[in-house]
């Protein structure tokens, strides 16, 4: 079974959070997909599968709408700035 759309809001989430929790980190890119990141992008995800294969997907899923909702919120406050 996919589970896309849980990644989707999953990863919308953790970039949410983050950026309540630490606003200036807004002035920084997210960061890519590997290291620590990819490590807590699998964990968002790990109990959607068992597969290791799936749950690379998701956590590249997570960790791409994390960063397109990331890009979103740096142009929210930069219309407010």
């Amino acid at each position: 079974m996919w589970f896309g759309g849980m990644a989707c809001s999953r990863g919308i989430a953790w970039a949410e959070r983050v950026a309540r929790r630490r606003p200036p980190l807004l002035q920084q890119p997210w960061p890519a997909n590997e290291g620590r990141t990819a490590e807590l992008a699998r964990n968002k995800v790990r109990d959607l599968s068992e597969d290791p294969r799936v749950i690379e997907l998701l956590a590249r899923d997570v960790s791409e709408h994390a960063a397109r909702r990331w890009r979103q919120l740096q142009v929210e406050v930069a219309r407010q700035g």
